[in-house]
């Protein structure tokens, strides 16, 4: 059966995640991580492979990216970074074969609201995994970019200009809906929208509380198709989708499209109507 064409076009907007094979690391260390980082700063540099990296954050066995094209050319970016780092790693640990399982996913963000959801997704990975007790405490993550340039991969005009026109008002927006914290001597959190920030801070204790084991939850948003798994994510959406929660917010907090939510709760969607309707 053959692969189904992505969607791109010049000026996209992409969440890439990408997984060792086997859910094995791709990380062993920390020169492993650098040497990636190495490499999307190469490729985001290069004529033929120029792109923006707003956010990202390094696991041991998987990464995401939230990667702007200028140009419709993902495809060709995500494999001249997943080939080159394949051949370092195999080289290093004298292996050979197959790192990543599969192929990548690319899913395409259409609007700023889905992007501040994805955001926070990435930025609280290692906190879900209960490596740092916050994302400002993980080095491998764009927050320390933002906030202290310490790789300098992330194209941090380009990821504030997305909350606001206004480069302070930005800064602001962006530290709230990560930390939760407005910084010192900045606007009140009056000035800056919190609900959606509340919203999806909701969906993850509801998440937890649903799901208690942090495998469990690992595997639900690492998109694992095993049945037991599979029947777990179709359960968490259909009730976190009952209890009012958007289908894009399901979709950021489980690492799935819309649309394939959509087709989730296709008979959890007809209920809600029809509950909505008796009231």
């Amino acid at each position: 059966m053959s692969r189904k064409p992505r969607i791109v076009y010049d000026g996209a907007i992409y969440h890439v995640t990408q997984r060792g094979n086997n859910r094995a690391y791709i990380y062993n260390d920390q020169l492993d991580k650098a040497k990636f980082c190495d490499l999307l700063k190469e490729t985001m540099t290069m004529e033929d492979y120029g792109f923006s990296l707003l956010y990202y954050v390094l696991m041991d066995n998987h990464y995401h990216l939230v990667i702007e094209t200028p140009e419709a050319s993902i495809d060709r970016i995500m494999h001249r970074i997943n080939m080159l780092y394949t051949k370092y790693f195999n080289k290093k640990y004298g292996r050979s074969g197959v790192l990543y399982e599969g192929r990548y996913t690319g899913i395409l963000i259409l609007d700023n609201s889905y992007l501040m959801t994805v955001i926070r997704y990435i930025a609280y990975n290692p906190v879900r995994a209960e490596l740092v007790k916050s994302p400002a405490d993980y080095r491998w993550c764009a927050h320390l970019d933002v906030v202290a340039k310490q790789h300098g991969l992330v194209d941090v005009a380009g990821l504030l200009s997305k909350f606001d026109q206004d480069p302070q008002k930005a800064r602001v927006a962006y530290e709230l809906l990560v930390t939760g914290e407005v910084p010192e001597g900045k606007h009140k959190r009056s000035d800056v929208d919190k609900k959606g920030q509340k919203r999806m801070t909701n969906l993850e204790s509801m998440f937890r509380s649903e799901i208690k084991d942090e495998a469990v939850r690992t595997l639900v948003c690492q998109r694992d198709k095993s049945k037991q798994i599979s029947a777990q994510r179709q359960k968490f959406a259909e009730r976190a989708y009952l209890a009012g929660f958007y289908v894009k917010e399901i979709a950021a907090l489980l690492n799935m499209t819309p649309r394939a939510v959509y087709y989730t709760l296709e008979g959890t969607r007809a209920k809600a109507r029809l509950m909505k309707g008796m009231e």
